[in-house]
């Protein structure tokens, strides 16, 4: 049996500029070439937060632009850098649209149910 995999990614931070990581979203990218290069695909890519760091419009397109690239299901949970000034209505109309903000959400994937929960 091969089993059940997923890639977990987290604090792209799009949008960053400072020392610790000058060009978030060349770092993003190398994240994501990386996954697709594992030898095994993972069914799934999970993706738990501050996909942005100060939730700007540009930040995000410029994140969905980047994510675009992956072959697999991205399934998101929001950061408190993506919820910055409207409670995650620009998260969640972009990443997540079916849920509903400041919630939860469950889904099934290779016959495992998994729940993603925002604290923010």
């Amino acid at each position: 049996m091969d089993g059940f995999t997923f890639v977990q990614i987290s604090d792209s931070h799009i949008g960053f500029n400072k020392e610790a990581n000058p060009d978030p979203n060349a770092t993003l990218q190398a994240a994501l070439d990386r996954i697709t290069k594992l030898q095994k695909q993972p069914a799934m890519v999970l993706h738990t937060g501050d996909v942005t760091h100060l939730s700007k419009p540009a930040e995000f397109d410029t994140a969905a632009e980047i994510l675009k690239t992956v072959k697999q299901d991205i399934h998101y949970v929001p950061g408190e850098h993506d919820v910055i000034g409207d409670d995650g209505k620009q998260f969640f109309e972009r990443f997540a649209p079916k849920q509903k903000t400041g919630g939860w959400y469950s889904f099934d994937q290779g016959g495992v149910h998994l729940s993603g929960w925002s604290t923010c």
